[in-house]
Protein backbone atom coordinates (compact mmCIF):
# COMPACT_ATOMS: atom_id res chain seq x y z
CA UNK A 1 0.00 0.00 0.00
CA UNK A 2 1.13 3.37 -0.95
CA UNK A 3 2.52 5.53 1.98
CA UNK A 4 0.62 9.22 1.31
CA UNK A 5 2.97 10.94 3.64
CA UNK A 6 5.60 9.75 1.15
CA UNK A 7 3.50 10.69 -1.86
CA UNK A 8 5.03 13.87 -3.84
CA UNK A 9 2.09 14.63 -6.80
CA UNK A 10 2.99 17.05 -9.53
CA UNK A 11 0.49 18.26 -11.93
CA UNK A 12 0.23 19.99 -15.20
CA UNK A 13 -1.71 22.82 -15.10
CA UNK A 14 -3.17 24.17 -18.70
CA UNK A 15 -5.92 21.50 -20.21
CA UNK A 16 -4.97 19.12 -16.88
CA UNK A 17 -5.26 20.67 -13.56
CA UNK A 18 -7.65 23.86 -15.53
CA UNK A 19 -9.19 24.93 -18.50
CA UNK A 20 -8.65 28.53 -19.20
CA UNK A 21 -12.62 28.43 -19.60
CA UNK A 22 -13.67 27.03 -16.84
CA UNK A 23 -10.99 27.25 -14.00
CA UNK A 24 -10.38 24.42 -11.68
CA UNK A 25 -13.06 21.81 -11.23
CA UNK A 26 -14.80 21.78 -8.08
CA UNK A 27 -14.15 18.01 -7.65
CA UNK A 28 -10.10 18.66 -8.14
CA UNK A 29 -10.11 21.11 -5.61
CA UNK A 30 -11.79 19.23 -2.95
CA UNK A 31 -10.03 16.12 -3.48
CA UNK A 32 -6.68 17.71 -3.74
CA UNK A 33 -7.44 18.98 -0.41
CA UNK A 34 -8.44 15.37 1.15
CA UNK A 35 -4.80 14.11 -0.12
CA UNK A 36 -3.26 16.82 1.63
CA UNK A 37 -5.01 16.58 4.78
CA UNK A 38 -3.77 12.77 4.72
CA UNK A 39 -0.31 13.50 4.35
CA UNK A 40 0.12 13.43 0.92
CA UNK A 41 2.50 16.61 -0.80
CA UNK A 42 0.36 18.52 -4.20
CA UNK A 43 2.37 20.98 -6.20
CA UNK A 44 2.65 22.07 -9.81
CA UNK A 45 4.62 21.45 -12.81
CA UNK A 46 4.13 23.88 -15.28
CA UNK A 47 5.61 26.59 -17.75
CA UNK A 48 3.84 29.30 -16.06
CA UNK A 49 5.93 31.53 -14.33
CA UNK A 50 5.21 32.68 -10.92
CA UNK A 51 2.91 35.30 -11.07
CA UNK A 52 0.90 32.64 -13.31
CA UNK A 53 0.73 29.93 -11.32
CA UNK A 54 -0.61 32.01 -8.39
CA UNK A 55 -3.56 33.85 -10.40
CA UNK A 56 -4.58 30.22 -11.47
CA UNK A 57 -4.95 28.64 -8.04
CA UNK A 58 -7.99 29.71 -7.23
CA UNK A 59 -8.05 28.89 -3.68
CA UNK A 60 -5.74 25.86 -3.81
CA UNK A 61 -2.94 25.77 -1.22
CA UNK A 62 0.24 24.01 -2.90
CA UNK A 63 2.09 22.16 0.53
CA UNK A 64 5.44 22.03 -1.88
CA UNK A 65 7.18 24.26 -3.96
CA UNK A 66 6.32 24.15 -7.50
CA UNK A 67 8.07 23.34 -10.49
CA UNK A 68 7.57 26.98 -12.85
CA UNK A 69 8.89 28.18 -16.03
CA UNK A 70 9.43 25.03 -17.63
CA UNK A 71 11.83 23.76 -14.88
CA UNK A 72 13.77 26.96 -14.70
CA UNK A 73 12.15 28.43 -11.31
CA UNK A 74 11.46 26.21 -8.39
CA UNK A 75 9.10 28.98 -6.74
CA UNK A 76 7.79 28.36 -3.07
CA UNK A 77 4.27 29.65 -2.72
CA UNK A 78 4.20 29.58 1.31
CA UNK A 79 7.30 31.50 1.37
CA UNK A 80 6.50 33.46 -1.53
CA UNK A 81 9.98 33.18 -3.16
CA UNK A 82 12.28 31.34 -5.51
CA UNK A 83 14.38 28.41 -4.16
CA UNK A 84 16.15 27.96 -6.99
CA UNK A 85 16.91 29.48 -10.33
CA UNK A 86 18.32 28.35 -13.73
CA UNK A 87 19.31 30.48 -16.35
CA UNK A 88 19.70 30.45 -20.36
CA UNK A 89 23.10 31.13 -21.58
CA UNK A 90 22.56 34.59 -22.96
CA UNK A 91 24.84 35.29 -25.72
CA UNK A 92 22.94 31.78 -27.86
CA UNK A 93 20.00 32.42 -26.32
CA UNK A 94 19.89 36.41 -28.30
CA UNK A 95 21.30 34.24 -31.12
CA UNK A 96 18.70 32.32 -31.13
CA UNK A 97 16.20 34.63 -30.66
CA UNK A 98 17.04 37.35 -32.87
CA UNK A 99 17.10 34.47 -35.97
CA UNK A 100 13.91 32.82 -35.34
CA UNK A 101 12.85 36.48 -35.36
CA UNK A 102 13.95 37.36 -38.60
CA UNK A 103 12.94 34.06 -39.98
CA UNK A 104 9.44 34.27 -38.12
CA UNK A 105 7.88 37.71 -38.13
CA UNK A 106 4.48 36.88 -37.64
CA UNK A 107 5.72 35.15 -34.47
CA UNK A 108 5.08 36.90 -31.07
CA UNK A 109 7.79 37.06 -28.63
CA UNK A 110 7.77 36.78 -24.71
CA UNK A 111 11.38 36.56 -22.75
CA UNK A 112 10.62 35.29 -18.88
CA UNK A 113 13.66 36.96 -16.40
CA UNK A 114 13.69 38.11 -13.15
CA UNK A 115 11.97 34.91 -11.48
CA UNK A 116 8.92 35.02 -14.02
CA UNK A 117 8.89 38.16 -15.07
CA UNK A 118 7.93 38.84 -18.38
CA UNK A 119 9.03 41.05 -21.16
CA UNK A 120 6.93 41.25 -24.48
CA UNK A 121 9.96 41.70 -27.17
CA UNK A 122 7.40 41.73 -30.08
CA UNK A 123 3.85 41.19 -29.81
CA UNK A 124 1.23 39.13 -31.82
CA UNK A 125 -2.51 38.48 -31.20
CA UNK A 126 -1.53 34.77 -29.89
CA UNK A 127 1.25 36.58 -27.11
CA UNK A 128 -1.93 38.94 -26.23
CA UNK A 129 -3.97 36.17 -25.68
CA UNK A 130 -1.47 34.18 -23.33
CA UNK A 131 -1.81 36.88 -21.24
CA UNK A 132 -5.48 37.71 -21.33
CA UNK A 133 -5.87 33.95 -20.71
CA UNK A 134 -3.28 33.38 -17.71
CA UNK A 135 -4.53 37.34 -15.95
CA UNK A 136 -1.17 38.59 -15.80
CA UNK A 137 1.00 41.40 -17.23
CA UNK A 138 4.14 42.35 -18.81
CA UNK A 139 6.49 44.57 -19.35
CA UNK A 140 7.17 46.11 -23.51
CA UNK A 141 10.86 46.08 -23.52
CA UNK A 142 13.96 45.88 -26.38
CA UNK A 143 16.36 43.46 -25.59
CA UNK A 144 19.17 45.20 -24.83
CA UNK A 145 17.36 46.69 -22.01
CA UNK A 146 16.42 43.21 -20.07
CA UNK A 147 17.90 42.01 -16.90
CA UNK A 148 20.96 39.89 -17.50
CA UNK A 149 19.56 36.46 -16.16
CA UNK A 150 16.74 34.86 -19.03
CA UNK A 151 14.52 31.98 -17.71
CA UNK A 152 13.02 31.03 -20.90
CA UNK A 153 12.12 32.49 -23.95
CA UNK A 154 8.31 32.03 -25.61
CA UNK A 155 7.60 32.25 -29.05
CA UNK A 156 3.37 32.65 -29.66
CA UNK A 157 2.62 31.80 -32.92
CA UNK A 158 -0.02 29.78 -35.34
CA UNK A 159 0.25 26.21 -34.91
CA UNK A 160 1.57 25.93 -38.96
CA UNK A 161 4.04 28.38 -37.87
CA UNK A 162 5.24 26.84 -34.53
CA UNK A 163 5.25 23.11 -36.65
CA UNK A 164 7.73 25.36 -39.39
CA UNK A 165 9.97 26.81 -36.03
CA UNK A 166 10.38 23.36 -34.61
CA UNK A 167 11.50 22.11 -37.98
CA UNK A 168 13.90 24.89 -38.24
CA UNK A 169 15.50 25.22 -35.09
CA UNK A 170 18.06 23.34 -34.02
CA UNK A 171 20.06 23.89 -30.29
CA UNK A 172 23.70 22.66 -32.34
CA UNK A 173 23.45 25.71 -34.56
CA UNK A 174 23.47 28.30 -31.78
CA UNK A 175 25.30 26.41 -29.19
CA UNK A 176 25.47 23.94 -26.40
CA UNK A 177 23.72 25.31 -23.85
CA UNK A 178 20.76 25.78 -24.64
CA UNK A 179 17.34 23.74 -26.03
CA UNK A 180 14.10 23.99 -28.11
CA UNK A 181 10.34 22.65 -27.03
CA UNK A 182 6.99 23.19 -28.15
CA UNK A 183 4.94 23.37 -25.41
CA UNK A 184 1.67 23.42 -27.37
CA UNK A 185 0.58 23.63 -30.71
CA UNK A 186 0.71 27.55 -30.06
CA UNK A 187 4.28 27.85 -28.21
CA UNK A 188 7.83 27.35 -29.16
CA UNK A 189 10.55 27.63 -26.13
CA UNK A 190 14.12 28.58 -25.27
CA UNK A 191 15.12 26.66 -22.90
CA UNK A 192 18.61 26.15 -20.75
CA UNK A 193 19.93 23.03 -21.52
CA UNK A 194 19.49 19.98 -19.40
CA UNK A 195 16.68 21.51 -17.41
CA UNK A 196 12.93 20.82 -17.73
CA UNK A 197 10.23 19.85 -15.42
CA UNK A 198 11.80 16.79 -14.90
CA UNK A 199 15.03 17.90 -13.39
CA UNK A 200 12.50 20.18 -11.44
CA UNK A 201 10.95 16.67 -9.73
CA UNK A 202 13.92 15.79 -9.09
CA UNK A 203 15.70 18.84 -7.21
CA UNK A 204 11.81 18.10 -5.03
CA UNK A 205 13.17 14.66 -4.58
CA UNK A 206 16.66 15.64 -2.91
CA UNK A 207 14.44 18.15 -1.18
CA UNK A 208 11.92 15.82 0.25
CA UNK A 209 14.88 12.61 0.56
CA UNK A 210 12.42 10.92 -1.58
CA UNK A 211 12.92 8.41 -4.53
CA UNK A 212 11.87 9.23 -8.09
CA UNK A 213 9.10 5.63 -7.51
CA UNK A 214 7.40 8.20 -4.31
CA UNK A 215 6.29 10.82 -7.04
CA UNK A 216 3.12 11.11 -9.51
CA UNK A 217 2.82 13.60 -12.18
CA UNK A 218 -0.36 14.20 -13.88
CA UNK A 219 0.00 15.84 -17.87
CA UNK A 220 -1.60 15.90 -20.99
CA UNK A 221 0.74 16.88 -23.56
CA UNK A 222 3.96 16.27 -25.50
CA UNK A 223 6.29 18.24 -22.69
CA UNK A 224 5.01 15.94 -19.85
CA UNK A 225 6.30 13.41 -21.63
CA UNK A 226 9.91 12.65 -19.97
CA UNK A 227 8.16 13.62 -16.62
CA UNK A 228 5.48 10.85 -17.05
CA UNK A 229 8.25 7.93 -18.22
CA UNK A 230 10.20 9.55 -15.22
CA UNK A 231 8.16 9.67 -12.16
CA UNK A 232 6.67 6.87 -10.49
CA UNK A 233 3.05 6.60 -11.76
CA UNK A 234 2.82 8.50 -14.93
CA UNK A 235 -0.97 9.61 -15.41
CA UNK A 236 -2.32 10.78 -18.66
CA UNK A 237 -5.80 12.47 -18.71
CA UNK A 238 -8.42 11.66 -21.23
CA UNK A 239 -8.19 14.89 -23.60
CA UNK A 240 -4.47 13.82 -24.04
CA UNK A 241 -3.19 12.98 -27.44
CA UNK A 242 -2.70 9.25 -27.89
CA UNK A 243 1.03 9.22 -27.98
CA UNK A 244 0.99 10.69 -24.39
CA UNK A 245 -1.61 8.05 -23.73
CA UNK A 246 0.48 5.78 -24.67
CA UNK A 247 3.86 6.66 -22.28
CA UNK A 248 1.31 6.83 -19.06
CA UNK A 249 1.12 4.14 -16.66
CA UNK A 250 -2.63 5.66 -16.01
CA UNK A 251 -5.35 7.11 -18.07
CA UNK A 252 -8.06 9.22 -16.12
CA UNK A 253 -11.76 8.58 -18.12
CA UNK A 254 -12.58 12.06 -17.31
CA UNK A 255 -11.20 14.64 -19.44
CA UNK A 256 -9.35 17.54 -17.54
CA UNK A 257 -12.84 20.05 -17.73
CA UNK A 258 -14.65 17.21 -16.12
CA UNK A 259 -12.46 16.72 -13.31
CA UNK A 260 -9.40 14.22 -14.18
CA UNK A 261 -7.22 15.42 -11.58
CA UNK A 262 -9.51 14.49 -8.47
CA UNK A 263 -10.79 11.42 -10.34
CA UNK A 264 -7.30 10.17 -9.96
CA UNK A 265 -6.00 11.18 -6.76
CA UNK A 266 -9.73 9.82 -5.18
CA UNK A 267 -8.89 6.56 -6.96
CA UNK A 268 -5.49 6.81 -5.29
CA UNK A 269 -6.63 7.68 -1.99
CA UNK A 270 -9.48 4.65 -2.21
CA UNK A 271 -6.35 2.59 -2.63
CA UNK A 272 -5.19 3.34 0.80
CA UNK A 273 -8.19 2.87 2.53
CA UNK A 274 -9.30 6.32 2.90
Amino acid sequence: MRDLTKTLVLCDVDNTLLTVQSGIPSCNKAVIRLFQKMGGRFTLATGRTPPSVKAALDGIQLNAPAVCCGGSVLYDFEMDAPLSAHYLNREQAEWALFDLMKKFPEAGVEVMANGGQIYMIRSSWFTEYHLHNEKIGCEYAPVFSLPQDWEKVLFAADPKTIDQMREYARADKYGTDIEFIATNTTYFEIMPKGVSKTSGMQELCDLYGLQQADTVMIGDYFNDLDLLRAAGTGVAVANAPREVKMAADVVTTCRCCDGAVGEYLYAMLKECGV
